[in-house]
């Protein structure tokens, strides 16, 4: 969970230096990262399907996307956000120089969960 956090102090960190304060970077962290989790949530299912050697794409409504993204929005904010966490992670991690591992997950696990999440449905047939 380290490295998650370590993600969430990174776009936290830019969104903080690119828009400021007022545009509430703790919030827009936890959007993108909400985002990637139901992207992978939904790659997952897809990966499921293709294995599985389905003839028809599996059926997702809106209402359970939304159910989904809701709650993934809560966990990141009870674990991230919550209490004051937000300082902490800061502290954490503001006077440590990233290493070659962190730089490389925290650019590595948002271009391949978008990679297969468009990749995955080229697949189908």
């Amino acid at each position: 969970m380290r490295m998650y956090r370590y993600l969430f102090f990174r776009i936290y960190r830019w969104g903080l230096r690119v828009h400021g304060p007022e545009d509430v970077p703790a919030f827009n962290a936890i959007l993108g990262l909400s985002s990637l989790a139901v992207m992978n949530v939904f790659n997952i299912l897809m990966a499921a399907e293709l294995a599985s050697g389905r003839g028809r794409p599996i059926e997702i409504s809106k209402f359970i996307t939304i159910v989904v993204g809701t709650a993934f929005l809560l966990l990141h904010f009870v674990y991230l956000v919550r209490g004051g966490r937000v300082e902490q992670i800061c502290k954490e991690f503001e006077d440590q120089p990233p290493t070659t591992t962190a730089t490389f997950f925290t650019w590595a696990y948002p271009l391949a969960s978008f990679v297969f999440f468009f990749a995955l449905p080229m697949f189908r047939q």
